[in-house]
């Protein structure tokens, strides 16, 4: 038995999918998602790629290193007591990792019922008609900005705020002008999927192990000290719902709403059905050392990262040689996206006159 048909909002094309064409999508989408690595991950192999000396010539590309070593079984006979030990071990781990799953999903339910006001984001809520969110069309446009990492970090002791407070205040002020500039004015907060890594301090950095949090960032206003602290506010308050439950739980809730996504795209209902938040914003920690290529200064990094369905922006921090590095990605439908990158410059000189007045 066919699902119901789905018409496409471009074409007016009828498209049936039946039940076996849903699974063979579910598969492709997971072969997909287990291809991606972390931004954490990408940094260790750009470390372990170029050299900390110039005088080293060697070039190593990431693909001709040897993969990581896995730890072997003990080889010695197992007692009957361990394997029941490690066996209830591992049972308790996914019964904490299934109730923080359900946690998550409880904090959505009471949120969407109103029973809490503003306790958590929610999920597929981005009703508004802007560019920034829908389905993603071919082809690709870039835009860059960048902040010197001294002066971020002298707004950061002033103020009291994070270097994730700071950026993010400077990415939500520039959203709402170039929204405004290119016909599409929001007078409500604007919410953003931003990537958190989940590892635990001591623990290794190879693979992945990543979740994705919603943020509120702040109302529409021009005082850049208040937008400062409401963008405080919220990320204390996703750092507070990250830490209730384990990482394993965020983790895999994180890939069921990321399967939701690719799905609801998959069946070109990408344009109909609310996106969940209006971009993505990453940050991912540069070397903290200076790197070379050969001889070549690593000066500069502009990451550019991939869109995710139902949003056609990607906004990607990244830290190199005391330089934030912004890049920009978006499809094409978003125009003039260098008004983007020159207004978060702008919007940090503003935050910048604001707590350190000359």
């Amino acid at each position: 038995m066919a699902l119901q048909p789905i018409v496409s909002a471009d074409t007016e094309e009828t498209v049936a999918f039946e039940p076996r064409d849903l699974m063979v999508t579910i598969k492709e989408i997971v072969k997909e998602m287990y291809t991606y690595a972390d931004g954490m991950t990408i940094t260790t192999w750009l470390d372990k790629t170029l050299s900390d000396s110039p005088e080293d010539p060697t070039l190593r590309p990431v693909w001709s290193m040897p993969a990581p070593r896995r730890k072997l079984a003990s080889k010695g006979r197992v007692s009957l007591a361990g394997g029941l030990q490690g066996l209830a071990s591992r049972s308790m781990a996914q019964v904490l990792t299934a109730g923080g799953m359900a946690k998550l999903a409880a904090q959505q339910v009471l949120e969407r019922a109103g029973i809490t006001h503003k306790a958590v984001s929610l999920q597929f809520n981005t009703t508004d008609k802007t560019p920034l969110t829908g389905s993603v069309t071919p082809g690709r446009s870039i835009a860059t900005a960048c902040l010197e990492m001294h002066a971020v970090k002298s707004v950061c002791t002033a103020a009291r705020a994070t270097l994730n407070h700071v950026a993010l205040a400077c990415i939500d002020g520039a959203l709402h002008r170039y929204l405004e500039a290119t016909g599409y004015p929001v007078d409500h907060p604007l919410t953003i999927q931003m990537p958190v890594d989940l590892r635990r301090k001591g623990k290794s950095r190879e693979g992945n192990m990543v979740g994705v949090a919603l943020v509120e960032l702040a109302q529409a206003q021009a005082d850049p000290i208040l937008r400062l602290q409401e963008i405080g506010h919220s990320l204390h308050k996703v750092r507070n719902q990250i830490e209730s439950v384990p990482g394993d739980a965020m983790q895999q809730y994180t890939v069921i709403s990321a399967l939701t996504m690719e799905l609801i795209d998959k069946v070109g209902l990408s344009d109909r059905v609310p996106a969940t938040g209006h971009t993505l914003v990453s940050n991912v920690p540069g070397p903290t050392k200076t790197l070379y290529l050969k001889g070549a200064k690593l000066e500069q990094n502009y990451p550019i990262s991939i869109l995710v369905p139902g949003l056609r922006m990607n906004i990607t921090l990244f830290s190199c040689s005391g330089i934030l590095n912004f890049g920009i990605v978006a499809t094409r439908d978003l125009e003039r996206l260098e008004l983007l990158g020159a207004y978060i410059e702008e919007e940090f000189k503003t935050i910048q006159d604001a707590i350190l007045p000359t």
